[in-house]
Protein backbone atom coordinates (compact mmCIF):
# COMPACT_ATOMS: atom_id res chain seq x y z
CA UNK A 1 0.00 0.00 0.00
CA UNK A 2 1.54 3.29 -1.08
CA UNK A 3 1.57 6.33 1.17
CA UNK A 4 -0.38 9.39 0.03
CA UNK A 5 1.58 11.92 -1.94
CA UNK A 6 3.14 14.56 0.28
CA UNK A 7 1.67 18.04 0.05
CA UNK A 8 3.82 20.55 -1.84
CA UNK A 9 5.79 22.96 0.32
CA UNK A 10 6.31 26.68 0.09
CA UNK A 11 9.69 26.97 1.78
CA UNK A 12 10.68 30.50 2.77
CA UNK A 13 14.06 31.91 3.68
CA UNK A 14 14.48 35.60 4.47
CA UNK A 15 17.13 38.06 5.56
CA UNK A 16 14.67 39.30 8.21
CA UNK A 17 11.96 37.81 10.41
CA UNK A 18 9.33 36.91 7.81
CA UNK A 19 6.78 34.86 9.74
CA UNK A 20 4.16 37.66 9.64
CA UNK A 21 3.77 36.95 5.91
CA UNK A 22 2.20 33.56 6.70
CA UNK A 23 -1.29 34.82 7.52
CA UNK A 24 -1.80 36.45 4.13
CA UNK A 25 -0.14 33.61 2.25
CA UNK A 26 -2.26 31.03 4.07
CA UNK A 27 -5.41 32.96 3.14
CA UNK A 28 -4.57 32.66 -0.56
CA UNK A 29 -3.57 29.01 -0.28
CA UNK A 30 -7.01 28.26 1.15
CA UNK A 31 -8.76 30.56 -1.34
CA UNK A 32 -7.07 28.88 -4.32
CA UNK A 33 -7.64 25.36 -3.02
CA UNK A 34 -3.96 24.50 -2.82
CA UNK A 35 -2.59 21.88 -0.43
CA UNK A 36 0.74 23.57 0.28
CA UNK A 37 2.45 23.54 3.63
CA UNK A 38 4.39 26.67 4.62
CA UNK A 39 7.78 26.24 6.25
CA UNK A 40 10.28 28.88 7.30
CA UNK A 41 14.04 28.49 7.38
CA UNK A 42 15.91 29.97 10.36
CA UNK A 43 16.19 33.73 10.46
CA UNK A 44 18.80 35.40 8.20
CA UNK A 45 20.34 32.20 6.84
CA UNK A 46 19.73 32.77 3.14
CA UNK A 47 23.32 31.95 2.16
CA UNK A 48 23.29 28.78 4.27
CA UNK A 49 20.02 27.70 2.68
CA UNK A 50 21.42 28.26 -0.79
CA UNK A 51 24.72 26.46 -0.24
CA UNK A 52 23.92 23.66 2.23
CA UNK A 53 22.72 20.52 0.37
CA UNK A 54 20.85 19.45 3.52
CA UNK A 55 19.00 22.73 4.06
CA UNK A 56 15.22 23.09 4.22
CA UNK A 57 15.07 24.64 0.76
CA UNK A 58 17.48 22.16 -0.81
CA UNK A 59 15.35 19.30 0.53
CA UNK A 60 12.12 20.72 -0.94
CA UNK A 61 11.11 18.29 -3.68
CA UNK A 62 7.62 19.59 -4.49
CA UNK A 63 6.43 23.17 -4.36
CA UNK A 64 8.46 26.35 -4.58
CA UNK A 65 11.33 28.00 -2.70
CA UNK A 66 10.90 31.66 -1.79
CA UNK A 67 13.70 34.05 -0.87
CA UNK A 68 12.67 37.35 0.73
CA UNK A 69 15.70 39.59 0.50
CA UNK A 70 16.50 42.97 1.99
CA UNK A 71 20.08 43.60 0.78
CA UNK A 72 20.95 46.07 3.53
CA UNK A 73 20.75 43.15 5.97
CA UNK A 74 24.03 41.95 4.47
CA UNK A 75 26.04 45.10 5.06
CA UNK A 76 28.34 46.32 2.22
CA UNK A 77 26.36 45.82 -0.95
CA UNK A 78 28.36 45.04 -4.04
CA UNK A 79 30.38 42.09 -2.81
CA UNK A 80 27.50 40.45 -0.97
CA UNK A 81 25.16 40.78 -3.93
CA UNK A 82 27.76 39.15 -6.17
CA UNK A 83 28.09 36.31 -3.69
CA UNK A 84 24.30 36.02 -3.52
CA UNK A 85 23.99 35.74 -7.29
CA UNK A 86 26.71 33.08 -7.34
CA UNK A 87 24.96 31.13 -4.57
CA UNK A 88 21.63 31.31 -6.40
CA UNK A 89 23.31 29.92 -9.53
CA UNK A 90 24.63 26.97 -7.54
CA UNK A 91 21.25 26.29 -5.96
CA UNK A 92 19.33 26.64 -9.22
CA UNK A 93 21.49 23.98 -10.84
CA UNK A 94 20.53 21.34 -8.27
CA UNK A 95 17.24 22.24 -6.58
CA UNK A 96 14.14 20.35 -7.68
CA UNK A 97 11.71 23.28 -7.48
CA UNK A 98 11.55 26.82 -8.88
CA UNK A 99 13.00 29.75 -6.95
CA UNK A 100 11.06 32.97 -6.39
CA UNK A 101 13.21 35.87 -5.17
CA UNK A 102 11.42 38.95 -3.88
CA UNK A 103 13.68 41.96 -3.33
CA UNK A 104 11.90 43.87 -0.60
CA UNK A 105 11.89 47.65 -0.11
CA UNK A 106 15.25 48.82 1.13
CA UNK A 107 17.24 52.00 1.65
CA UNK A 108 19.93 50.96 -0.82
CA UNK A 109 20.00 50.70 -4.61
CA UNK A 110 20.94 47.38 -6.17
CA UNK A 111 20.76 45.43 -9.41
CA UNK A 112 19.93 41.77 -9.98
CA UNK A 113 20.08 41.57 -13.77
CA UNK A 114 22.51 38.63 -13.57
CA UNK A 115 19.69 36.40 -12.31
CA UNK A 116 17.45 36.90 -15.36
CA UNK A 117 19.22 34.24 -17.41
CA UNK A 118 18.43 31.45 -14.93
CA UNK A 119 15.31 29.65 -16.15
CA UNK A 120 14.40 28.28 -12.72
CA UNK A 121 14.68 31.68 -11.03
CA UNK A 122 11.98 34.35 -11.00
CA UNK A 123 12.61 37.76 -9.47
CA UNK A 124 10.40 40.57 -8.23
CA UNK A 125 11.71 44.11 -7.87
CA UNK A 126 10.48 46.45 -5.11
CA UNK A 127 8.93 48.74 -7.73
CA UNK A 128 6.68 45.92 -9.00
CA UNK A 129 5.57 44.99 -5.49
CA UNK A 130 4.78 48.57 -4.51
CA UNK A 131 3.21 49.32 -7.88
CA UNK A 132 0.72 46.49 -7.50
CA UNK A 133 0.12 46.89 -3.77
CA UNK A 134 0.95 50.41 -2.61
CA UNK A 135 1.10 50.68 1.16
CA UNK A 136 1.21 54.05 2.91
CA UNK A 137 3.30 52.84 5.85
CA UNK A 138 5.88 50.22 4.81
CA UNK A 139 8.52 50.22 7.51
CA UNK A 140 8.14 49.63 11.23
CA UNK A 141 11.40 50.82 12.85
CA UNK A 142 10.30 49.80 16.34
CA UNK A 143 9.55 46.14 15.51
CA UNK A 144 12.65 46.04 13.31
CA UNK A 145 14.81 47.06 16.27
CA UNK A 146 13.10 44.64 18.65
CA UNK A 147 12.91 41.52 16.50
CA UNK A 148 14.12 42.25 12.97
CA UNK A 149 10.51 42.52 11.78
CA UNK A 150 11.06 45.48 9.47
CA UNK A 151 7.62 45.98 7.94
CA UNK A 152 4.10 46.87 9.00
CA UNK A 153 1.34 44.23 9.14
CA UNK A 154 -0.31 45.80 6.08
CA UNK A 155 2.89 45.51 4.06
CA UNK A 156 3.32 41.86 5.11
CA UNK A 157 -0.25 41.26 3.88
CA UNK A 158 0.72 42.79 0.53
CA UNK A 159 3.92 40.73 0.43
CA UNK A 160 2.03 37.48 1.08
CA UNK A 161 -0.47 38.34 -1.65
CA UNK A 162 2.32 39.00 -4.12
CA UNK A 163 4.06 35.69 -3.30
CA UNK A 164 0.78 33.81 -3.78
CA UNK A 165 0.14 35.64 -7.05
CA UNK A 166 3.56 34.75 -8.42
CA UNK A 167 3.18 31.10 -7.44
CA UNK A 168 -0.23 31.10 -9.12
CA UNK A 169 1.38 32.41 -12.32
CA UNK A 170 4.02 29.72 -12.04
CA UNK A 171 1.47 26.93 -11.76
CA UNK A 172 -1.41 27.94 -14.01
CA UNK A 173 -1.78 27.01 -17.65
CA UNK A 174 -1.40 30.37 -19.36
CA UNK A 175 -4.18 31.87 -21.43
CA UNK A 176 -3.24 32.52 -25.04
CA UNK A 177 -5.97 34.72 -26.55
CA UNK A 178 -7.70 37.93 -25.47
CA UNK A 179 -10.95 38.67 -27.31
CA UNK A 180 -11.87 42.34 -26.99
CA UNK A 181 -15.22 44.01 -27.39
CA UNK A 182 -15.15 47.43 -29.11
CA UNK A 183 -17.89 49.89 -28.12
CA UNK A 184 -17.51 51.13 -24.52
CA UNK A 185 -14.56 48.77 -24.11
CA UNK A 186 -11.77 49.88 -26.46
CA UNK A 187 -13.36 53.32 -26.65
CA UNK A 188 -16.20 55.24 -25.04
CA UNK A 189 -19.21 55.47 -27.28
CA UNK A 190 -20.85 53.45 -30.05
CA UNK A 191 -19.10 53.80 -33.39
CA UNK A 192 -22.22 52.83 -35.35
CA UNK A 193 -24.24 55.62 -33.70
CA UNK A 194 -21.67 58.27 -32.78
CA UNK A 195 -19.64 57.73 -35.94
CA UNK A 196 -16.02 56.56 -36.10
CA UNK A 197 -14.78 60.06 -35.26
CA UNK A 198 -17.36 60.54 -32.52
CA UNK A 199 -16.11 57.89 -30.10
CA UNK A 200 -13.74 59.03 -27.34
CA UNK A 201 -10.43 57.53 -26.26
CA UNK A 202 -10.63 58.66 -22.65
CA UNK A 203 -7.81 57.99 -20.14
CA UNK A 204 -9.29 54.70 -18.82
CA UNK A 205 -9.68 53.31 -22.37
CA UNK A 206 -6.22 54.51 -23.33
CA UNK A 207 -4.87 52.70 -20.28
CA UNK A 208 -6.81 49.58 -21.31
CA UNK A 209 -5.38 49.73 -24.83
CA UNK A 210 -1.85 50.26 -23.51
CA UNK A 211 -2.31 47.28 -21.19
CA UNK A 212 -3.51 45.10 -24.08
CA UNK A 213 -0.64 46.26 -26.29
CA UNK A 214 1.69 45.10 -23.52
CA UNK A 215 -0.08 41.75 -23.44
CA UNK A 216 0.36 41.49 -27.21
CA UNK A 217 4.08 42.21 -26.87
CA UNK A 218 4.29 39.48 -24.22
CA UNK A 219 2.88 36.90 -26.62
CA UNK A 220 -0.88 37.03 -26.14
CA UNK A 221 -3.00 36.85 -29.31
CA UNK A 222 -5.49 39.69 -29.60
CA UNK A 223 -8.83 39.33 -31.41
CA UNK A 224 -11.85 41.58 -31.84
CA UNK A 225 -15.27 40.18 -30.89
CA UNK A 226 -17.90 42.85 -31.32
CA UNK A 227 -21.54 43.21 -32.32
CA UNK A 228 -20.98 45.85 -34.94
CA UNK A 229 -20.57 46.61 -38.61
CA UNK A 230 -17.08 45.75 -39.80
CA UNK A 231 -16.75 48.99 -41.77
CA UNK A 232 -17.57 51.11 -38.70
CA UNK A 233 -14.93 49.39 -36.57
CA UNK A 234 -12.25 49.62 -39.25
CA UNK A 235 -13.01 53.29 -39.84
CA UNK A 236 -12.83 53.94 -36.09
CA UNK A 237 -9.30 52.60 -35.96
CA UNK A 238 -8.39 54.69 -39.00
CA UNK A 239 -9.98 57.81 -37.50
CA UNK A 240 -7.92 57.50 -34.31
CA UNK A 241 -4.33 56.75 -35.37
CA UNK A 242 -3.15 57.88 -31.92
CA UNK A 243 -4.75 54.83 -30.29
CA UNK A 244 -2.20 52.46 -28.70
CA UNK A 245 -3.91 49.51 -30.41
CA UNK A 246 -3.96 49.32 -34.19
CA UNK A 247 -5.63 46.86 -36.53
CA UNK A 248 -2.33 45.04 -37.07
CA UNK A 249 -2.28 44.09 -33.38
CA UNK A 250 -5.20 41.70 -33.99
CA UNK A 251 -4.71 38.25 -35.50
CA UNK A 252 -8.40 37.80 -36.27
CA UNK A 253 -11.84 39.22 -35.62
CA UNK A 254 -15.52 38.38 -35.46
CA UNK A 255 -17.40 41.62 -36.03
CA UNK A 256 -21.05 40.81 -36.76
CA UNK A 257 -24.39 40.43 -35.04
CA UNK A 258 -24.01 36.82 -33.94
CA UNK A 259 -23.75 35.87 -30.27
CA UNK A 260 -20.41 36.22 -28.49
CA UNK A 261 -20.41 32.50 -27.77
CA UNK A 262 -20.80 31.61 -31.43
CA UNK A 263 -18.05 34.02 -32.42
CA UNK A 264 -15.64 32.81 -29.74
CA UNK A 265 -16.11 29.23 -30.91
CA UNK A 266 -15.37 30.40 -34.45
CA UNK A 267 -12.17 32.13 -33.33
CA UNK A 268 -11.07 29.05 -31.40
CA UNK A 269 -11.60 26.87 -34.45
CA UNK A 270 -9.76 29.30 -36.71
CA UNK A 271 -6.79 29.63 -34.38
CA UNK A 272 -6.86 25.91 -33.52
CA UNK A 273 -6.83 26.66 -29.82
CA UNK A 274 -9.07 25.47 -27.02
CA UNK A 275 -11.73 27.75 -25.59
CA UNK A 276 -10.05 27.39 -22.21
CA UNK A 277 -7.20 29.50 -23.58
CA UNK A 278 -9.51 32.51 -24.20
CA UNK A 279 -10.14 35.61 -22.11
CA UNK A 280 -13.10 37.78 -23.14
CA UNK A 281 -13.05 41.44 -22.07
CA UNK A 282 -16.39 43.23 -22.43
CA UNK A 283 -18.25 46.08 -20.75
CA UNK A 284 -21.59 44.23 -20.89
CA UNK A 285 -22.26 41.71 -18.09
CA UNK A 286 -25.05 40.11 -20.11
CA UNK A 287 -22.66 39.39 -22.99
CA UNK A 288 -20.14 37.91 -20.56
CA UNK A 289 -22.75 35.67 -18.94
CA UNK A 290 -23.93 34.44 -22.34
CA UNK A 291 -20.38 33.73 -23.44
CA UNK A 292 -19.65 31.83 -20.22
CA UNK A 293 -22.74 29.69 -20.70
CA UNK A 294 -22.02 28.97 -24.37
CA UNK A 295 -18.26 28.46 -24.05
CA UNK A 296 -17.34 26.57 -20.86
CA UNK A 297 -13.71 27.14 -20.00
CA UNK A 298 -13.33 30.73 -21.15
CA UNK A 299 -12.65 33.51 -18.68
CA UNK A 300 -15.14 36.33 -19.30
CA UNK A 301 -14.21 39.62 -17.63
CA UNK A 302 -16.76 42.38 -17.24
CA UNK A 303 -15.18 45.81 -17.00
CA UNK A 304 -16.17 47.80 -13.91
CA UNK A 305 -19.02 50.28 -14.52
CA UNK A 306 -16.96 53.09 -12.97
CA UNK A 307 -14.61 53.93 -15.81
CA UNK A 308 -11.76 55.22 -13.66
CA UNK A 309 -11.49 51.79 -12.03
CA UNK A 310 -10.66 50.03 -15.33
CA UNK A 311 -6.83 50.35 -15.15
CA UNK A 312 -6.68 49.08 -11.58
CA UNK A 313 -9.09 46.25 -12.39
CA UNK A 314 -6.86 45.01 -15.21
CA UNK A 315 -3.69 45.17 -13.08
CA UNK A 316 -5.29 42.87 -10.54
CA UNK A 317 -6.53 40.13 -12.88
CA UNK A 318 -4.09 37.33 -12.09
CA UNK A 319 -4.93 35.57 -15.37
CA UNK A 320 -2.87 38.18 -17.23
CA UNK A 321 0.29 37.49 -15.20
CA UNK A 322 3.37 36.02 -16.85
CA UNK A 323 6.52 35.26 -14.90
CA UNK A 324 8.75 35.24 -17.94
CA UNK A 325 8.41 36.40 -21.54
CA UNK A 326 10.52 34.52 -24.08
CA UNK A 327 11.54 35.41 -27.61
CA UNK A 328 9.11 32.78 -28.84
CA UNK A 329 6.32 34.49 -26.90
CA UNK A 330 7.13 37.81 -28.57
CA UNK A 331 7.07 36.22 -32.03
CA UNK A 332 3.81 34.33 -31.52
CA UNK A 333 1.39 36.99 -32.71
CA UNK A 334 3.50 37.65 -35.83
CA UNK A 335 3.58 33.94 -36.63
CA UNK A 336 -0.20 33.63 -36.36
CA UNK A 337 -0.69 36.76 -38.47
CA UNK A 338 1.58 35.37 -41.20
CA UNK A 339 -0.28 32.06 -41.16
CA UNK A 340 -3.64 33.83 -41.34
Amino acid sequence: MTSPEAAPTIAISATFTAEPVEESLRFWIDELGWRDAIRFAPFNQVFQQLLDPASLLAANRSGVNVLLVRPSDWGPQERNLEQFVDAVRVAASSWAVPILIVFCPDSTAFSFDDLSALSAVHTVAPAELLGLYPVAEIHDPHSDELGRVPYTPLFFAALGTLVARKIHALRKTPFKVIALDCDDTLWRGVCGEDGPEGVIIDPPRRALQEFMAGQHDAGMLLCLASKNNVEDVIETFRAHPQMPLRLEHFVSHRINWDSKGHNLRGLAEELQLGLDSFILVDDNPKECSEANAACPGILALTLPPVEDEIPRFLRHVWAFDRLRVTGEDRRRAAMYAIEA
